[in-house]
């Protein structure tokens, strides 16, 4: 349709004038959020969904080098902890001081993660805004002044020092112009998404995690069902204990092709068809697999697991070769050693080079990939920050992406202070006021 409507000019209230607004709350807004307000700049957060697919329970990975040194700490290494001290994580509490230094990967337990998120957001003095999107962003030439909000029937305008996206789409950085790519090179495509989901009721004691097993009699199920699944080259994928509660499976086993979160038709229609692709693992389980018989679904995310949509084009581009050849850079704001992972935009298939990884080795990113061209007063964090998309499939997950956030949260309170631009902030300070956040940068 081409149809046009103009609607009459109104105005919008300012409700609110602060230093640092963070616009999204998953682990990058959560991180920049309780950065922001712990450097003593006055910030508000901005969510339509609290938590976004965190709140399920995921797993934490990597917090160390592969031979023993631990190099992720600060605010995500902080809520380990207190999740370890609460119970809400797969560790047993005899590893309280180096279980980061070991595993690779830790489930938690997502309802308690929340809540200890947001005891902190309050503690801090973050001022929330839940239930709430942005529609517009308030500009001054090229510099970022703040954003136009909408809740519910109200547009409201919050003005600020330094806005932060955390959207994990750019949303933000979108409307203020910054240049952003999407998907591979070769055709624009992204990574797929997943629909996560727990199962509880299982009999832990006849349930045995034989993922050959259950890929097998998965391939026959297929064979005399038309499944909706295209699931990955390791048969049913990722399934393990929650952290906590007996009897509870959590799932990351879907796999949504072709999915847009930028278009809405399109994530509406990969909503829907994600949640039928749970029922069908469900009924799966329930009929096949040893333990699950009288197990039903208990958790279904609120949205779907987006791994990668628009990624902004900032002042520095992280390439596969800076991950691959462990790279240092001299304005690192944070450590990762997660390799390369990209699931497929085709198929099930998965390139997941571990085998390659040297242990001891990790690679760092700097802090001009978190600031984008062109505008100012923006800054970026999480999934979307400047990198292509191989290096974006290596840096996507928690540890980093909430590092990246409280590196972005500490940044911005620093200019605030400082009386400067992002871009022209002092790395040196950052990298200190980092340190001091007991972040390890290098």
């Amino acid at each position: 349709m081409n149809e046009t409507i103009t609607l009459p000019a109104r105005e919008v209230p300012v409700t609110e004038n602060c230093d640092v607004l963070v616009v999204g709350c998953g682990s990058s807004g959560i991180g920049a959020a309780l950065a922001a307000a712990r450097n003593g700049a006055k910030t508000s957060l901005i969510a339509a969904d609290f938590g976004g697919v965190i709140g399920m329970p995921l797993l934490l990975t990597k917090f160390h080098d592969g031979a023993g040194r631990r190099i992720v700490g600060g605010i995500i290494y902080e809520i380990a902890q207190e999740l370890l001290r609460q119970g809400g994580l797969g560790v047993g509490q005899e590893c309280l001081e180096d279980f980061a230094e070991r595993i690779d990967w830790i489930g938690y337990d997502g309802e308690k993660l929340k809540m200890i998120v947001l005891e902190k957001l309050l503690l801090a003095g973050v001022k929330l805004h839940f239930h709430t999107q942005v529609s517009d962003v308030l500009m001054d030439q090229n510099r970022c002044t703040g954003c136009v909000t909408l809740c519910k029937t109200t547009r409201r305008a919050i003005r600020a020092k330094v806005t932060i996206d955390c959207t994990g789409d750019g949303d933000v950085l979108t409307l203020a112009g910054v240049p952003m790519e999407y998907g591979r090179k070769s055709d624009n495509k992204a990574q797929p998404a997943s629909m996560l989901f727990s199962m509880a009721n299982v009999d832990l004691n006849r349930y045995v995690e034989d993922r050959e097993k259950i890929g097998d009699a998965w391939d026959r199920y297929a064979v005399t069902h038309p499944v909706l699944n295209p699931l990955r080259g390791s048969k049913i994928a990722l399934q393990w204990q929650v952290p906590g509660r007996s009897g509870e499976v959590f799932f990351n086993a879907t796999r949504i092709l072709n999915v847009n979160p930028t278009n809405p038709d399109n994530w509406t229609a990969s909503e829907v068809l994600g949640r039928k692709m749970v029922m069908e693992l469900v009924t799966f389980y329930r009929e096949h697999v040893p333990g699950f018989e009288k197990a039903y679904l208990a958790k279904c995310a609120s949205c779907l697991g987006i791994r990668e949509s628009r990624r902004m084009v900032g002042e520095y581009v992280l390439t596969s070769e800076d991950i691959m050849s462990y790279r240092k850079f001299e304005d690192s704001i944070a450590c990762n050693s997660y390799p390369i992972d990209i699931h497929s935009p085709d198929d099930g298939s998965t390139y997941f080079p571990e085998k390659e990884w040297v242990p001891g080795r990790y690679y760092t990113i700097p802090y001009r990939s978190l600031v984008p061209q062109k505008v100012d007063g923006l800054l970026a964090a999480g999934r979307m920050i400047s990198a292509t998309h191989e290096a974006q499939a290596a840096i996507r997950v928690m540890t980093c992406t909430m590092s990246t956030g409280q590196a972005a949260g500490t940044a911005a309170a620093l200019s605030v202070k400082e009386k400067c631009l992002p871009r022209q902030l002092d790395v040196g300070k950052l990298q200190t006021h980092l340190i001091n956040q007991k972040v390890i940068v290098r």
